[in-house]
């Protein structure tokens, strides 16, 4: 092995490693003639009297303890201002490493005794050793441990020196008390043993998230997944073992590792004497009773068939439930035929957009909104059951052979993630209609919907049946789902213009045509396309005048244009079509709003949700009316309610949090955001964790999670503005504006599809002022509090751009008692609420809301 450098008497043979604790090497002690491990305090550290005295206090802990299973440490030494410990060498693997490989049962108990004996004499000692992890724990060849770094460890009774604001440890071996920065004793290692134990026994750890914040919550919060579930075959005395280890309660757990090493004796020996007396006991009665041991089974056979004969149906049968919650994922193309991509798309539409439409004739069902699930780029039936709370979901592909289309189609259980009901549609390739006609009825019978008159003529009409016309209205579907795309729409337009030309009778071409120029108008703002989608959207209602999306995207377009009387009548019309429509009561309802109606908007919601009581999306937008008119408490009601549906939904408890922010309730709002987090890639929740962050003064910690939110979501503009913020307050001033340049230039990109966005205006004005651009700050402000002066969140913006552009009074003429508690937790305000006028403001809106009460 190459030599490289000598410390004193010990010569460097290789790197072993590197870490947050320094650097490790592998050496030779030149005077005793043995191998070491030399671990070194890095240099940028050792000047830190507070680290140093945590390196040399590892070094006097770890120094007093003499056992078989624990590294011995040899000395602590010092040269040209490096400082290291001299560890005994050990040629094995990490424990880690064997659970990935694999390793028998009989030998994991072995190990499992090994670890509990090295703390035992640990613990003895007064020593805990706080990182007690899978890679501090080595495994030599004949399967002797021993137990490593002891650089977390504290001798009990000596001086405290871990600095304030920092946890030690690994987060996922860390006991809950340990998290919670709470003084510690031997409990904290025993947690941390039954998480290894876990490790070690499943292959995974207990407590598992995508971001330490989303761990630490389901250590604090959460139960782990049983382990039987993992390892049916683990032994009932290691379960109870682990259970009792990870226990919340630190009093619920052992006390002490030798009542852990009484239970691994004990119970491994009771189960050694209970199989050698089973094997004396069997074997006596093979001999004297051996027509008696072949008839019992016999007869216990017959008894078991009977009843599986029986009972099949209950124990396996895969039963379609009655409420039916569906999602429909996107149509896979078998083969990655191009010339069956936009079908697919299109498809994938239009069976979600049928399926809905049977809404109005189904208690207990609907269907996610496709728009939804497109949005939040859901693939997999465990996903929508995740975040839109479905407990079913279809499946579907594509594969072209020979001259036919054939269509495969799964039922999927999405709570359990079991496939229920599975059906097949071939279909001549020059009759592609006749594929989503089918392909609906089939997935109908696997729902197990009659199809009745009505329904079967709901499901037809509408559709082009003409080949080519059908071909270019999917491809025309597939473009108009990209509608933030100028080219996509374009090609929806210039598709359904094309379909239309083959099958001017298609209502659904028309209504596909009308949204199109709609969705064009939005961006472009140009009126000629308002008049464009008004005629196509009323030819499609000539046709068929009981497509109730059709009035509602005329509704749409009335109150989009400031005609709001007319968009009454459209929403109305849509709702009589169709009484379980929610988009229609959605537009109706924001109708009212503007109106300043807000009883009607609340009771429109509320008959919503009423229609649907199971589906969370009622809630949700009763929830930002709330919100948005500064209504917190009642806003809080409604997303609570919408956890209760969608229980394991990332997006529910992010926004559950947010309004928690809102009102002040930090300990609440980080709780629901780290839920979110354990549940799922969450960049609302990063961003909303990292402004807790934030406000506590961790910047470089707020920076880290805006940056974990943008990976998520690149283009979100609100992201790349805290980013900035969070770089501003960290002293990195180039990095911040750099970050608000890119939030102008992402908020710009939103306000083109929709120029009237009084909250993006309002963000426009807020980062303006970030880079000292008062004109464009002040325009970009003024505008949005013209549009919508009684929305909090713009009104919170006046607040923050007034004060940046030291505009006191204007920014205290804003301040009211909806954000008052949010606006004392900015750093950037801090001058702000010092005023003696703001805090005359607060104690006015304190006075007032005691005499209310």
């Amino acid at each position: 092995m190459k030599k490289y450098t000598s410390y004193l008497h010990y010569e460097i043979v290789e790197k072993l490693g590197e870490g947050g604790m320094g650097r490790v090497y592998l050496a030779q002690d030149t005077k005793l003639k043995r191998s070491v491990a030399l671990k070194f305090l890095p240099r940028h550290i050792s000047q830190d009297p507070t680290e140093r005295k945590r390196f040399e206090q590892e070094a006097q802990a770890a120094a007093l303890l003499n056992h078989s299973n624990i590294a011995q440490v040899y000395a602590i030494e010092e040269f040209d201002d490096e400082v290291f410990i001299v560890i005994e060498y050990v040629e094995g693997k990490e424990l880690k490493e064997l659970i990935e490989e694999g390793i028998a049962s009989e030998q994991k108990v072995s190990i499992a005794t090994q670890i509990a004996q090295g703390l035992k004499v640990a613990h003895d000692s007064g020593v805990i050793h706080r990182d007690i992890k899978s890679r501090n724990i080595m495994v030599d060849r004949g399967r002797k441990v021993k137990i490593m770094d002891f650089g977390l460890a504290r001798v009990q009774g000596t001086e405290h020196i871990t600095k304030t604001g920092t946890t030690l440890g690994t987060t996922a071996y860390m006991a809950p008390e340990q998290l919670a920065g709470q003084e510690i004793g031997k409990q904290a290692d025993i947690w941390s043993y039954g998480v290894v134990l876990y490790e070690f026994f499943s292959g995974q750890l207990p407590f598992q998230g995508l971001y330490e914040p989303a761990v630490m919550y389901a250590i604090v919060e959460e139960e782990p997944l049983p382990i039987t579930e993992i390892n049916p075959n683990i032994p009932e005395w290691i379960r109870g073992v682990i259970e009792k280890c990870l226990k919340k309660d630190p009093e619920q757990r052992y006390q002490d590792f030798s009542e852990i090493l009484e239970d691994l004796s004990d119970r491994q020996l009771l189960d050694t004497d209970t199989s050698e007396r089973e094997k004396a006991v069997h074997g006596s009665r093979l001999f004297t009773l051996t027509h008696l041991y072949v008839a019992l089974p016999a007869v216990i056979i017959l008894a078991i068939g009977y009843f599986l004969l029986n009972n099949t149906k209950n124990w396996f049968d895969d039963k379609v439930p009655d409420k039916k919650f569906l999602a429909v994922l996107p149509v896979e193309n078998i083969g990655n035929n191009p010339d069956l991509q936009a079908i697919c798309d299109g498809l994938g539409e239009i069976f979600s957009y049928r399926l809905s439409e049977l809404e109005k004739y189904e208690d207990l069902y609907w269907v996610a909104p496709a728009g939804e699930m497109r949005r939040e780029k859901i693939l997999t039936a465990s996903q929508a059951n995740r975040l839109f709370g479905v407990n079913l979901a279809i499946l579907s592909s594509i594969q072209s052979v020979n001259d036919s289309t054939r269509l495969i189609l799964e039922l999927v259980d999405a709570d359990n993630i079991r496939r229920l009901e599975t059906a097949q549609v071939t279909i001549a390739s020059q009759n592609l209609a006749s594929l989503e006609f089918y392909g609906i009825k089939a997935m109908l019978k696997m729902l197990q919907i009659k199809v009745d008159s009505q329904i079967e003529k709901t499901l037809e009409q509408g559709i082009p049946t003409e080949k080519e016309a059908y071909e270019y209205y999917l491809k025309a579907l597939a473009n108009l789902q990209a509608y933030s795309s100028p080219d996509s729409l374009e090609n929806a337009i210039l598709y359904f213009e094309k379909s239309i030309e083959l099958e001017p009778g298609s209502a659904l071409s028309h209504a596909g045509l009308g949204e199109s120029y709609w969705r064009k108008y939005e961006k472009t703002k140009d009126i000629e396309l308002v008049k464009k989608a008004e005629s196509a959207l009323s030819r499609a209602l000539d046709l068929n005048k009981e497509l109730a999306p059709v009035q509602t995207l005329l509704g749409l377009l009335k109150s989009g244009t400031g005609q709001q009387k007319q968009a009454l009548v459209h929403f109305k019309k849509a709702i009589e079509i169709d009484p379980k429509y929610s988009p229609a009561y959605r537009g109706l309802a924001k109708v009212h709003n503007y109106q300043d109606q807000k009883e009607k908007a609340v009771s429109t919601y509320q008959l919503a949700i009423n229609l649907k009581p199971h589906y969370w999306e009622g809630y949700k937008d009763l929830g930002i009316h709330y919100f948005t008119n500064g209504n917190l408490e009642l806003a809080i009601e409604q997303f609570q309610k919408v956890v209760e549906v969608t229980p394991r939904s990332s997006n529910a408890y992010s926004n559950l949090g947010a309004v928690y922010y809102y009102k002040g309730a930090v300990k609440e709002a980080r709780q629901m955001f780290e839920k979110s987090l354990a549940l799922g890639k969450n960049p609302s929740a990063a961003n909303n964790l990292a402004s807790i962050y934030y406000q506590e003064g961790r910047y470089a910690d707020a920076v880290n999670m805006y940056r974990i939110a943008l990976e998520a979501s690149p283009d979100g503009y609100v992201y790349w503005a805290n980013l900035g913020s969070a770089y501003t307050l960290n002293g990195e001033l180039y990095e911040a504006r750099k970050a608000y340049l890119q939030a102008i230039e992402r908020a710009h990109k939103v306000l083109e599809i929709n120029p009237n966005d009084a909250e993006v205006m309002a963000d426009l004005g807020a980062y303006y002022s970030d880079v000292d651009n008062s004109v464009s700050a002040l325009q970009y402000l003024h505008k949005s509090l013209e549009l919508d002066p009684d929305n909090i969140l713009v009104q919170q913006r006046a607040v923050f751009t007034y004060e940046n552009l030291g505009m006191r009074q204007e920014a205290l003429s804003w301040i009211n008692s909806s954000i008052i508690a949010d606006l004392e937790t900015q750093p950037e305000l801090q001058k702000l609420t010092k005023d003696p006028r703001f805090k005359e403001l607060k104690a006015k809106m304190n006075n007032s809301t005691r005499k209310q009460q």
